[in-house]
């Protein structure tokens, strides 16, 4: 491929058509990359698998009735009043579609290990530092025959992967989101739930870039019913006549399956996370290693169950983002407030510090994931308070992880 601009190549969900490639002027603040970029060549690449999934809580929701096509894949949900949802992806980037409205592009760069992250599409963006999280809620009914011209896409979480190349800065964009008043009360979609948007939280600052389409890649469809709905029609298995009830971001709980895939992902987390100084050459997870999790884009059968084999990439640079390397991207740490860590820590970590950390919009701490050096520097951390920071955060982390984490 010939290019006169020094494009590079990235993955994004759009619905849009194709811009010529060079068309600077045309591209607009919805086509858009945020997180640090670690940059590839523009050139023909061999795409890793696509994994997307919805929590409630961090944790999982159940997928039932899978379906998969050429380029597109689908499965049921069930929602629940007031839990927050998230779609997660794994190597890729998306645009995100709510009851049929676009929100708007993330992308995740892939480097030329096959280096990524799980991304998070958390909620909608309301300025640098700000978002409101997505949650189910309860849908108000009708009988204004107006509203039944919008219940085409209602009950459904899109997410459309297209590879895109990356393009100049752009501002902070102001995407739009306005959950539907009303439902139709004849309408046969059988929707007692629709998404809405939760209070305001803080975010860490983030980069945004114009992105071009090259090309579709697939299309995930999660449609999402009441527990109840799902069971009267056949999608979800009936209750035993006496079962335990489970802790889960599904009202029926994980299944066997899903307990053992976590557990091993527990220990293999576990074995694995170490503090840089300590342990400079070791990974997150071994790049070869892998687990068989329950997921729409399963190409593989276990039983009547469809499921993913899921390889673990080697971590990113660790020069660049040092935080990746010591902090898990899931389990009880992630949601731990930064307050606790400099509580626990105070000793150690100058106060100046967790404040500039905070002001920045690390409030948590699966937000020091993102951390760049080159961001930490820009804090005005000297190199010894780097590695201080750093030390600190492996010592919490190992400590917490051992007291704390455990799979139900």
């Amino acid at each position: 491929m010939n290019m006169e601009l020094p494009l590079k190549r990235a993955l994004l969900a759009d619905s849009r058509p194709k811009l010529e490639t060079g068309n600077w002027k045309d591209f607009h603040y919805h086509h858009l990359y945020h997180s640090t970029p670690h940059f590839i060549p523009c050139l023909k690449m061999k795409l890793p698998d696509f994994d997307a999934w919805v929590t409630a809580d961090d944790v999982p929701l159940a997928e039932y009735k899978i379906t998969m096509a050429e380029k597109k894949v689908s499965c049921w949900i069930p929602s629940e009043v007031g839990k927050v949802k998230r779609p997660l992806m794994r190597n890729f980037a998306s645009y995100m579609y709510l009851d049929g409205q676009l929100e708007y592009a993330r992308a995740v760069i892939i480097d030329a290990n096959g280096t990524s992250e799980i991304y998070n599409l958390s909620g909608l963006l309301v300025s640098e530092t700000s978002e409101r999280p997505f949650v189910f809620q309860s849908a108000e009914s009708t009988d204004d025959d107006a509203y039944l011209a919008h219940e085409a896409n209602l009950g459904e979480i899109k997410v459309i992967i297209k590879e895109v190349i990356i393009g100049a800065a752009i501002p902070v964009p102001k995407p739009t989101f306005v959950p539907q008043a009303k439902i139709h009360e004849r309408s046969n979609k059988a929707i007692k739930h629709q998404i809405g948007l939760g209070a305001v939280e803080t975010i860490p600052i983030q980069d945004y870039f114009a992105l071009e389409v090259v090309r579709d890649i697939g299309t995930y469809v999660f449609r999402y019913r009441p527990i109840d709905f799902l069971r009267a029609n056949s999608v979800v298995p009936p209750l035993p006549l006496h079962s335990e009830t489970k802790k889960s971001a599904s009202p029926d709980g994980p299944s066997t399956f899903q307990k053992q895939a976590m557990i091993q992902l527990a220990a293999l987390r576990k074995k694995t996370v170490k503090r840089i100084k300590q342990e400079p050459k070791d990974a997150i997870i071994p790049s070869q290693s892998a687990l068989r999790l329950l997921h729409p884009s399963g190409l593989t059968t276990n039983g009547s169950v469809q499921a993913v084999q899921v390889t673990f990439p080697p971590p990113r640079d660790v020069q660049a983002m040092p935080f990746e390397a010591i902090i898990p991207s899931s389990g009880p740490i992630v949601n731990v407030p930064i307050a606790e860590f400099a509580e626990q820590f105070k000793n150690d970590v100058d106060e100046e510090i967790i404040t500039k950390l905070v002001g920045s919009g690390y409030k948590k701490i699966r937000t020091l994931r993102r951390l760049t050096t080159e961001k930490l520097q820009r804090m005005g951390l000297s190199d010894g308070q780097v590695d201080t920071l750093l030390d600190a955060v492996g010592d919490f982390v190992e400590g917490y992880d051992d007291i704390n984490y455990h799979v139900e």
